[in-house]
């Protein structure tokens, strides 16, 4: 099972850097590069967000998999967004359970699952 999981591994990467050398433009990469992160993590979706010119949105400008909700623009500045506060602070973040999060609004999550 490692074997096989460490050659998909591999084979996903080849397929990323094959991919990015045939892109013309950035977008295309960045498709390339959010489905080879989907694939390697073993998620139902992936998404890449970049902040716009200004530096106070997040836009999505990639996606991959199954997106459930419409796709919105991120205040960087937004204190609910678990994307905004990954951006800001540099660092990943795993959530398990979005109603774990301490914000106003996974206390309105947990208020409305009690």
């Amino acid at each position: 099972e490692e074997h096989r999981r460490l050659t998909l591994r591999e084979r996903t990467y080849r397929d990323l850097l094959v991919g990015a050398s045939r892109a013309v433009g950035g977008d295309e990469a960045l498709v390339h590069v959010v489905e080879a992160a989907r694939r390697l993590l073993d998620a139902n979706r992936a998404k890449i967000y970049l902040p716009d010119a200004d530096g106070r949105v997040l836009r999505n400008v990639a996606q991959s998999g199954a997106v459930a909700v419409p796709v919105l623009d991120i205040a960087v500045d937004a204190p609910d967004s678990l994307i905004a506060r990954c951006f800001r602070g540099g660092r990943v973040e795993r959530v398990a359970d979005y109603g774990e999060l301490d914000t106003p609004l996974a206390a309105r999550v947990r208020a409305n699952h009690t």
